[in-house]
């Protein structure tokens, strides 16, 4: 999740990525409200996983800046 937030909201000279900051312990506490967000952030990752190729040798982290975009894109 820290990776997808970084690409969506990167770091520049004066700020640090999205994913930097914890932004994804406040989207997973914010879904664990209620069972329709909870279901539709895991829905999304298992979504960006896939998209990713997570279920051959590569994850997200590991693409590429192109490649990166192209999965969030599609997702």
């Amino acid at each position: 999740m820290t990776a997808v937030l970084n690409r969506i909201i990167p770091s520049n000279d004066q700020m640090p990525g999205a994913g930097d900051l914890g932004i994804a312990a406040f989207i997973e506490d914010v879904a664990a409200r209620s069972t329709d967000l909870t279901r539709l952030f895991n829905e999304g990752l298992a979504e960006i996983a896939v998209a990713a190729g997570q279920n051959t040798t590569q994850d997200f982290e590991s693409l590429s800046n192109t490649s990166k975009h192209h999965v969030l894109k599609a997702v």
